[in-house]
Formats: structure tokens, C-alpha cells, sequence
């Protein structure tokens, strides 16, 4: 049984990757579009638009993670009835709380944006966008029990319908603007493509399993208790996750401008991306931890963090030194000199992503043991370190000031702190921990740093060609020093013997 695990595991880790490279691709030749049809101001509104509604997420109250959890522990063993009253109760649970949703939209719109520095003269077409995209989430909470495929190990599923929508979302978003419309029409069609995406889903679920019932008798008490004692703390490490991410765009629309919004909002959504690649990673490690665990597998759990953090900080760094180096080129090539102030913002970002980004995996393994409780302690300090020190430093440094209170915090909680806590639930040593960690950050910058320095001395990255080129170099080099001076040995023998048996399939077939 572990193997089929492990294999969809790699499946769903490898359908992840795509879809989010794919939305990388699109984000880097739509944003300048985007930017060049709104303008700043605009665009600012479109991505405080988004981060403002990211908040209505909150009322999720954590079910998503509680379904994962608890549609794998049951499936494992086949219980559908079991399955069947935790999706009866996650209906029911989340019918209320897209209402409750659809309530507090208009009172977002009408009370609490008036509280951002918008000009009077487009206040309403941001009230419009604010409102149609409140309506998209409720949509999209009211069809997660329905179309939740993730706690049966089909996150694969997930990715093809993501895929989908993130091809069919900007080629919408061109239609509407090169027709001449505007803000307004670009939220309406995200409405729309939010309803198609979720009931697309939920009915390919249900041809998936269709041993899944939803009836209108009574559901047992129990089952709500089993969601909400679960989903409670993941809830509360929404909350924090979404200060961490999500505060900055608000706190600089509350002080600053909206075109000031719109420059950090690049760094940040290149910041965010690479964030999602590791999250690609470990998302699908929950019912995989999930079901290591109920089979007291515990060595094998703490086998998976222990290399995923020697190999995940080496990569951390080597895109960390990468964007250092050419980050400043790309944003210029991207979206133009007007946004040469998103430079700085993204190299400060970077560093702290680089510590934070690889414990990623540690939180999945906490959820998957639901221990997720010290990840919530976790982010909560890191959220009050954030906010405190972005609210404060943004007045003396502007958006770079912002950008050390989301990175000071970081550097503090995942180096000093965080390593301590997770060996005290999963075993082993700290200081192992920490020499893994060194080894890796040293091997990455000992091979990215004067090879970096080198190709943009050499090769200036004034075009997109040669900007490809530098970057392409520098992954080579990384990934040459990942295979050599990094891979456990067994690991390397594993992958080339792999890819032997693949090259020597495809010859045969040739």
C-alpha cells in the first residue's frame, strides 16, 4: 500500500508543478498587458480588490483542511459511511458560511472601503469589483465539500481543473478589455469562471466516487465535532497566514497610494509564486503524512522531513541568489523602469523566503499528525512581528520598510525558533538539523554566487534572450551541484537508475 501512496503522491506533486508553471508563464506575459490596459491606479484597485476578498476566505474556518484530513483517514480503510458523515456535516457547514459570505460583501463594499485612499472619481467601479468577487468566493466556499478531491490522494484532479482556469482567465480578461470594457466586466467574467471551475469539479467528482451521498436526514453531532475541533486551528493559522501574506498590499493602501500598492504587488506576486512552488510540494504530503501515521511509521516521517530540508534550502537559496542577481533585469524587462521600485522590495522578500519557504513541508507533516496547533503558534508570532513592524517601518522606509517587517520576522522565527519546536513532536536532533541546513546553504552559494556574478559581468541581461540565458546557466550549475554534492547517495542511485530504465524504454520504442 505504501508504494501506490508514494507514486501518487510524486503524481499529484508533478501535476502541481505544472499547473503553477503554467500560472508563471501567464502571470509573466499578462501582468504587463494588465498593467499596460489598467494603468497603475487601476490595476492597484484590481490586486487590493483580491486582497481584500482574500479575507473572506477566513470564514472557511479551516473545513478544507479538516476534509483532507479526515475524506484520507477514511478512505484509507474504505469507511464510506464514515465519509459520507463528514461530507453530509462539510455541506451543511459550508451552505451557512457562503451566506454568511454573500451578507458581508455589500458591508465590505460600503463601509470598509471607503477607508482606502481611492479617488472619488472610480470609488464605485471598485465598490462593483469588491462585491462581484465576494460573490465568487461565496461560490467558491459553497462547492468545496462538493468538489473536494485532495483527502482521496487526487490532488492530480485539483491541478487539471486549475490548469484549465488558469489558461481560460486571461484569455477572457483580453477579450473583455480589447472589447473596450473595464474593471467591472473583468470581475463579472471571474464570477463566471469561478461557477464553471467548481461545478466543472464537483460533478467529476462525483464520477470519481460515487460512493458519496449527500441526503437531507439529520447528520450526526459528531461529525460537526469532528470537522470544527480539527479545523478550529487551522482556521486560526488562515488567520495568521493571511496576515503574513496578504497585510502588506492593505497596510500600504491605507497609508500610501494605490499606485503604490500596485509596485509592491509585483515584487510580491513574484515572491508568492516561488512560494507556491514549494507549496506544490507540500500540500499533497497531508494524507501521505496522514497515512504514514496511522500505520505508526514514524521513522519514514521524520526520513521524509530530514531530506526534504536538505534539499529544499539548497533550491531555496540557489532561486534566492538567482532573483538577487537578476531579479532587478526581469522586473524591468517585464513591467518597465516605472517599477524599478519593486527592486529592492524583491530582493528583501527573497531572503526571507529562503529560511521560511522549505518549512513549508514541516507545517504539512504537523497537519498531517494534527499537531497543526504549533504551526499556529508559529504564524502568529510571525503575523504580529509582521504587521507591528510593517505599520511602523513603512513610515521611515517607505515600501522597503514594509518589505523588512514581512522578512525580519522570518529570519528570526525559522532559524532560531521554529527547528526547536518541530524536533520536540517529531523526534530527532536539532543539531542535525542545522548542519543539513548549513551544508546546503554553503553548497548553493559556494556554486550560484560566482557564476551569478560571473554571467552578469559577462552577459549582461539587457534582453529577454540573454536574461534566459544567465538564469538557464546559473539552474544548470544548481542543478549539477543538487545531483553531485547534495542527493544521499541511495537517492542518486535511485534517480539515474530511473531515468536509465526511461532513456532505455524510449530507444527500445525508437
Amino acid at each position: 500500500m505504501v508504494a501506490p501512496v508514494i507514486r501518487q503522491f510524486f503524481k499529484n506533486t508533478f501535476t502541481s508543478y505544472v499547473s503553477s508553471g503554467m500560472g508563471m508563464v501567464i502571470t509573466l506575459v499578462f501582468t504587463p498587458y494588465l498593467i499596460g490596459m489598467l494603468g497603475k491606479e487601476r490595476y492597484g484597485i484590481w490586486q487590493l480588490a483580491f486582497s481584500i476578498i482574500g479575507y473572506m476566505a477566513l470564514a472557511n474556518l479551516g473545513m478544507i483542511q479538516s476534509l483532507v484530513r479526515y475524506y484520507s483517514k477514511y478512505y484509507a480503510t474504505e469507511d464510506w459511511d464514515s465519509v459520507n458523515g463528514i461530507y453530509n456535516a462539510a455541506a451543511r457547514i459550508y451552505t451557512v458560511l457562503a451566506t454568511v459570505i454573500l451578507i458581508a460583501t455589500p458591508v465590505v463594499g460600503y463601509y470598509i472601503l471607503p477607508g482606502f485612499e481611492i479617488k472619488p472619481d472610480i470609488f464605485r467601479t471598485a465598490q462593483i469589483v469588491v462585491i462581484t468577487l465576494g460573490i465568487a468566493q461565496a461560490a467558491n466556499l459553497f462547492f468545496v465539500p462538493f468538489s473536494a478531491v485532495g483527502g482521496f490522494h487526487r490532488f492530480d484532479v485539483g491541478n487539471y481543473f486549475r490548469l484549465g482556469r488558469a489558461i481560460a482567465e486571461p484569455l477572457v480578461i483580453v477579450l473583455v478589455l480589447e472589447l473596450g470594457r473595464g474593471l467591472q466586466t473583468m470581475a463579472w467574467a471571474v464570477l463566471g469562471l469561478t461557477l464553471a471551475h467548481y461545478i466543472g469539479l464537483s460533478l467529476y467528482r462525483v464520477h470519481l466516487f460515487p460512493k458519496m451521498k449527500l441526503t437531507l436526514g439529520k447528520v450526526d453531532r459528531e461529525n460537526y465535532q469532528v470537522l470544527f475541533s480539527y479545523g478550529i486551528i487551522a482556521f486560526l493559522i488562515i488567520i495568521t497566514q493571511f496576515v503574513v501574506y496578504n497585510t502588506d498590499n492593505l497596510v500600504i493602501g491605507w497609508v500610501l497610494s494605490m499606485e503604490a500598492v500596485a509596485v509592491y504587488a509585483v515584487s510580491g506576486s513574484i515572491a508568492n509564486r516561488i512560494r507556491g512552488v514549494i507549496a506544490m510540494l507540500a500540500v499533497p504530503l497531508v494524507p501521505t503524512i496522514s497515512h504514514f501515521e496511522a500505520q505508526k511509521d514514524y521513522a519514514r516521517i521524520r526520513s521524509i522531513y530530514r531530506k526534504a530540508m536538505l534539499y529544499l534550502y539548497f533550491v531555496a537559496a540557489t532561486v534566492t541568489i538567482t532573483v538577487v542577481f537578476f531579479g532587478g533585469p526581469f522586473i524591468r524587462l517585464w513591467v518597465g523602469d516605472e517599477f524599478s521600485a519593486s527592486i529592492p522590495v524583491l530582493q528583501i522578500l527573497m531572503l526571507g523566503s529562503a529560511i521560511s519557504y522549505p518549512q513549508l513541508i514541516a507545517n504539512s507533516i504537523l497537519y498531517g499528525l494534527s499537531k497543526h496547533k504549533i504551526v499556529f503558534y508559529v504564524l502568529l508570532a510571525e503575523a504580529i512581528g509582521n504587521l507591528g513592524l510593517s505599520i511602523v517601518l513603512i513610515h521611515f522606509w517607505g515600501l522597503v520598510g514594509v518589505a523588512w517587517g514581512t522578512t525580519i520576522p522570518q529570519l528570526v522565527i525559522y532559524t532560531a525558533i521554529y527547528p526547536f519546536v518541530f524536533r520536540r513532536v517529531v523526534g530527532g536532533r536539532v543539531r542535525e538539523f542545522y548542519g543539513n541546513v548549513s551544508r546546503s546553504l554553503m553548497i548553493a552559494a559556494t556554486i550560484a554566487v560566482p557564476i551569478a556574478w560571473g554571467m552578469r559581468a559577462l552577459f549582461p541581461p539587457e534582453s529577454w534572450l540573454m536574461w534566459v540565458v544567465d538564469c538557464s546557466v546559473v539552474s544548470l550549475a544548481g542543478l549539477a551541484g543538487l545531483l553531485l554534492f547534495v542527493l544521499e547517495p541511495a537517492d542518486r542511485e535511485r534517480l539515474t537508475t530511473k531515468i536509465r530504465e526511461k532513456l532505455s524504454r524510449h530507444s527500445d520504442k525508437g
